[in-house]
């Protein structure tokens, strides 16, 4: 499965807790949102140190409150792009742990600090598993 693909599906199976997810596709859309609020973060941090650095040169105040609401509209982006993700990442995981074979209340590991987020990432890195028991493993079985 091709990266944009998999974005694709990630996108269009928002809600859909039911069924598997590929490595692929879970770890190509982990990868595009990882880019996405990394870029947000820079380009707003970009911003606000330009404002930080243009105090002290420039006696005109105006340019520093431009920079600073510049930052301050690209954190309200990663704010809304966050919570945007926020629930297709639940179900793109779920659906990927039931790949793995296991349940997806097992999401609720995320929860127990330091422990629980290493032992998520082991689960959703491990190879798929030849099971009918959360439905077919065709790629093409995703609604």
């Amino acid at each position: 499965m091709n990266i944009f693909r998999a974005y694709k599906l990630f996108w269009k199976n928002y809600v859909n807790f039911h069924g598997r997810a590929s490595r692929s596709e879970y770890w190509f859309s982990a990868l595009i949102n990882v880019v996405i609020l990394i870029l947000l973060m820079m380009i707003s941090l970009i911003f606000l140190f330009s404002g930080l650095v243009a105090i002290p040169f420039s006696g005109d105040v105006t340019t520093v409150n431009s920079l600073a609401t510049g930052s301050m509209v690209f954190i309200v982006i990663y704010v809304l792009f966050c919570l945007a993700v926020l629930l297709p990442s639940l179900s793109c995981s779920v659906r990927r742990l039931h790949d793995t074979g296991k349940s997806g209340h097992f999401i609720w590991l995320c929860l127990i600090p330091w422990v629980g987020g290493i032992i998520m990432l082991v689960l959703l890195a491990m190879p798929s598993v030849k099971t009918d028991k959360y439905g077919f493993q065709d790629e093409e079985f995703d609604i």
